[in-house]
């Protein structure tokens, strides 16, 4: 490249800067004259808003130190809420095993109970039944003592014959 054309790029060059330069001016100046149009605008909205922040503050300032206290309130009823529930906790879970240990207490005396009932039961069905057990054998005898003098001595039984008789006699004997 020549250095008479190297001289018209840079002169090309500055011009175009040039012209950016211009053109940021005027957009700079045009975002100007708008902005202070709407500051005009909003002026009085400003001022208007003014005292309603003042008074925002002078609340916040006045209610800072209830709230405060309330958080603070709230902190520890939250902190005594979580004691107590730790606590009842601990005692449900005693009374849950002493009722555990209670009712194992009382099926065992349920248990040894029915055990105690069931024997008094057989030692009552046998003492009841002994007697009978007793005059049944004593019938038996005297039913064979009759039948022998009857036959005069001969042990036959009509129905049954001699031997099966005298053996039913016997099972009846010793019951």
């Amino acid at each position: 490249m020549s250095e008479e054309t190297f001289r018209w790029v840079v002169a090309g060059g500055v011009v175009v800067v040039a012209l950016f330069f211009a053109v940021m001016g005027m957009t700079s100046l045009a975002l100007l004259m708008y902005l202070k149009r709407l500051m005009e605008k909003l002026e009085p909205v400003l001022r208007a808003a003014n005292p309603i922040a003042q008074n925002a503050q002078e609340l916040v300032a006045i209610l800072k130190p209830r709230i405060l206290k309330i958080s603070a309130d709230a902190t520890e009823v939250s902190g005594l809420v979580v004691t107590e529930a730790r606590r009842y906790a601990d005692i449900s879970k005693d009374v849950g095993e002493r009722a555990k240990i209670k009712i194992a207490r009382f099926d065992g005396a349920v248990d040894e109970t029915v055990e105690q009932v069931q024997e008094a039961s057989v030692a009552m069905k046998s003492a009841v039944l002994r007697p009978f057990q007793h005059i049944d054998g004593v019938v038996a005898g005297v039913r064979t003592a009759i039948h022998t003098y009857a036959t005069g001595g001969s042990g036959r039984h009509p129905m049954y014959g001699g031997s099966q008789y005298r053996a039913a006699q016997d099972e009846e004997m010793f019951i």
